[in-house]
């Protein structure tokens, strides 16, 4: 299993516990061991194929995978995959992204999700490393709530073709209330990102919920 010193001392995200996430765990729930809850061909754009790694920063009261972000304390309704080392993990995907099924629904990618893929970022880094191996043209999507560290931005657009860039809200009360968690780093990152790599952006997605997002 490969170690992540990074873990040692957790910042990746805003909340930048600092722990050891081989000892303790964090705000994301989950330790230095990342686990793939599933992976598999998806035709919702972009068009790839996604690991759905487990643990979240937030904590969204309407969570659609609540399941795989509260890993391992919320209750889940199958087996999770496990771990993989990356290279597993990346023969497995060129393999479907080869097939039959793949050119059916046109899938040209890897694709990261959760959960918040985040957190699992020093894991994600050396996936794409080992992918690249195999076909160095190879296309990766990251999708985010937003809520990491500005270096962490960083690393992900460096290793990104594209990224979908969620925001749940813009008012402190209503992003609190939905998600735990505060907006400022959110936005300060969708700023950077617009600025900065707009060409990487494959959509930014705002949450609207009526009745609680009137006023935002």
């Amino acid at each position: 299993m490969t170690y992540y010193k990074e873990f040692e001392n957790c910042n990746l995200c805003e909340w930048k516990c600092g722990i050891n996430r081989y000892e303790e765990v964090g705000v994301c729930g989950v330790s230095g061991i990342p686990i793939v809850a599933s992976s598999t061909l998806h035709p919702a754009p972009p068009s790839s194929y996604d690991a759905f790694l487990s643990g979240c920063n937030f904590r969204c009261l309407f969570c659609q995978n609540f399941s795989i972000s509260t890993y391992p304390e919320g209750r889940y309704y199958r087996e999770f995959e496990g771990y993989y080392e990356p290279y597993e993990w990346v023969k497995k995907a060129v393999n479907e992204l080869n097939s039959k099924q793949a050119e059916w629904i046109r899938a040209d990618r890897l694709f990261f999700t959760g959960g918040e893929p985040t957190i699992f970022l020093p894991w994600i880094e050396d996936v794409v490393r080992e992918a690249k191996k195999i076909k160095k043209d190879i296309k990766m999507n990251f999708d985010t709530n937003g809520f990491m560290t500005l270096d962490s931005l960083k690393r992900i657009i460096k290793i990104s073709t594209s990224i979908t860039f969620d925001i749940k809200a813009f008012s402190d009360e209503v992003f609190r209330q939905l998600t735990g968690a505060f907006p400022a780093p959110v936005l300060r990152n969708a700023e950077y990102l617009i600025k900065n790599s707009a060409e990487k952006i494959w959509e930014i997605r705002v949450m609207i919920i009526p009745e609680i997002h009137n006023n935002e």
